[in-house]
């Protein structure tokens, strides 16, 4: 399987369902726990939820799965 079959649409970059995107446990050294981060990706949920994503997520396809390797913030904000 390739991204093609886990993509919803084209453009110039792939759209997926954000809730088919992995991530790596340990990737990101930012604690998601803290007061401060949490405050962080509430900041970006409301930003998202007014005016979109404006930088795309990175990801790699490995085996059929789908890695998240830039903008884990963007990503927990989207799902938010």
């Amino acid at each position: 399987m390739g991204i093609k079959e886990i993509a919803s649409g084209r453009s110039d970059m792939f759209q997926v369902d954000p809730l088919k995107i992995e991530i790596r446990d340990g990737w990101n050294a930012r604690d998601f726990d803290t007061d401060e981060n949490k405050a962080h990706v509430e900041m970006l949920a409301l930003s998202i939820a007014e005016v979109g994503v404006k930088t795309p997520l990175r990801c790699i396809l490995e085996n059929d799965t789908l890695y998240l390797t830039d903008g884990e913030s963007r990503l927990r904000a989207v799902r938010i």
